[in-house]
């Protein structure tokens, strides 16, 4: 008894342990070679989102989670998608922080929709500045009524009682 309780302390010293996943390890090794990881890597990224290997069940579920590794590929369709040049990426990942001077966007970012997420981040910005005049916000304003069902009438009494109540606050 003795012994055997002396190799299994012999195979836990020394040695960096990682958490039992459910994943088969072939699969997940090949999965960390494909998006150039660590396990520990991998692991520490998935602590951002709450998330641990064990939670997941598969590579593909990785893949499904994540999204797709980065590649000259990826890269490529993402930028016809978005309609930008890699230089202008470059420009918008620089100006948020997440890439320095010199550095490539293939070495930087192991997952596409970690770019995605930066790219339409910046585009909501863009859609926020936009102006509207008058006739698009009344033509979606009557979008909006229409869609919860108001009608005419009911449209009047509601702006009237806007007014009032707007008059009662001078």
């Amino acid at each position: 008894m003795w012994h055997l309780s002396f190799f299994f302390s012999l195979g836990s010293s020394g040695t960096k342990g990682f958490a039992a996943t459910k994943i088969n390890q072939d699969e997940l090794n090949a999965y960390l070679s494909e998006v150039r990881m660590t396990q520990e890597e991998l692991e520490e990224y998935l602590s951002y989102y709450d998330l641990t290997l064990n939670e997941l069940k598969s590579a593909e579920e990785l893949r499904e989670t994540l999204g797709p590794a980065v590649t000259p590929e990826t890269l490529q369709n993402l930028l016809k998608q978005y309609e930008m040049t890699e230089a202008e990426l470059t420009e918008l990942l620089m100006e948020y922080g997440e890439l320095e001077e010199g550095d490539s966007i293939i070495d930087t970012f192991h997952f596409i929709y970690d770019i995605e997420d930066i790219i339409d981040l910046e585009m909501d910005y863009d859609e926020e500045e936009m102006e509207y005049d008058e006739e698009e916000i009344s033509d979606l304003m009557d979008g909006l009524f229409t869609e919860i069902g108001l009608t005419d009438e009911e449209l009047d009494r509601f702006m009237n009682h806007l007014c009032l109540s707007s008059k009662n606050l001078l």
